[in-house]
């Protein structure tokens, strides 16, 4: 054994001894608490949510915990279950489904708790309906949602069926002015100039004219009754393998999603967008998705 073989130990064990400081310091530091629930954790996904789990522990140098209520508890419950993930959190996210036992769980803070703990809900659908004494609500950035999925519509389209297919975005409600302004604007951005169609749910693709469908408000199946070949856009936490083949692109917006973006200071974060590789046709296709993924909105020019 030479010299060179103890250098190359001793910088092993240094490299080590450092990791270890660090994973150390992050578990010893106060705690981040999602507020969830068992029916959620399944069809989001278990390995899934533990993925997420560990890359948001990484990005906020914090450990990550669930709070999960089993499905048959009520309010009552929420306090129990976050003081049992945490004696004392840094942080605590609380879904609207829970938003009754995040109050009594804000109640029941010490005046030096209260100070100590960032409380954060967030509304269905990510707007603000809803407040939550002592907490921050999450707003999530849904222009900026609509504007990199109208790119991403753009390139699903322009490949499934050149420039002259319908896009087509569909909801169960009348999508607001600001935010058809930002998906058009994502389009055109990508120089794709034929106008979409805005439809309401009760309605379906059209085989041969649609060449992209977004679905704004989690699967309906009844919209692809004529056609299961029509690229698709999906706004939805469901786990990605549990969606049908079709969709291509999901948008995450779960508290899992956008905790990351809220604990750095974003009150509005966007949602996470998820490419489906095994369903886009070329590696070129993904990769100018990757890129229109990567922008943010900043309103109509």
């Amino acid at each position: 054994m030479d010299l060179k073989y103890y250098k190359n130990q001793f910088i092993m064990l240094g490299i080590l001894l450092i990791a270890c400081i660090v994973v150390l310091w992050v578990l010893l530091r106060p705690p981040v608490v999602i507020v969830t629930d068992q029916a959620f954790l399944t069809l989001y996904g278990p390995k899934r949510a533990e993925t997420k789990r560990f890359l948001l522990s990484t990005r906020i140098r914090r450990s990550v915990r669930f709070a999960a209520i089993a499905d048959e508890a009520g309010q009552d419950a929420v306090s129990f279950a976050v003081d049992a993930a945490a004696n004392r959190p840094k942080m605590v996210f609380f879904p609207e489904r829970y938003l009754e036992g995040a109050e009594r769980y804000v109640a029941e803070l010490t005046a030096s708790e209260a100070k100590n703990t960032k409380i954060y809900g967030m509304s269905g659908g990510g707007t603000v309906t809803r407040t939550l004494t002592g907490a921050q609500m999450l707003e999530i950035d849904r222009e900026t949602d609509l504007y990199r999925a109208g790119k991403c519509a753009a390139l699903l389209a322009r490949y499934h069926s050149g420039d002259a297919g319908d896009i087509e975005v569909f909801d169960t409600r009348e999508i607001p002015g600001n935010l058809r302004e930002a998906f058009i604007a994502g389009l055109t951005s990508m120089n794709y100039m034929k106008p979409p169609i805005f439809r309401r749910y009760s309605e379906s693709v059209r085989p041969g004219a649609t060449a992209c469908a977004v679905m704004l408000a989690g699967y309906n199946g009844s919209v692809f009754t004529a056609s299961e070949n029509i690229p698709a856009i999906l706004f939805t936490w469901l786990d990605p393998a549990y969606t049908p083949a079709s969709v291509q692109i999901v948008f995450d917006d779960s508290l899992l999603a956008v905790a990351a973006q809220a604990a750095r200071g974003n009150a509005k974060p966007h949602s996470e967008a998820h490419l489906i590789p095994e369903r886009i046709s070329s590696k070129i296709e993904l990769e100018r998705l990757f890129q229109a993924l990567a922008t943010s909105y900043h309103g109509p020019r």
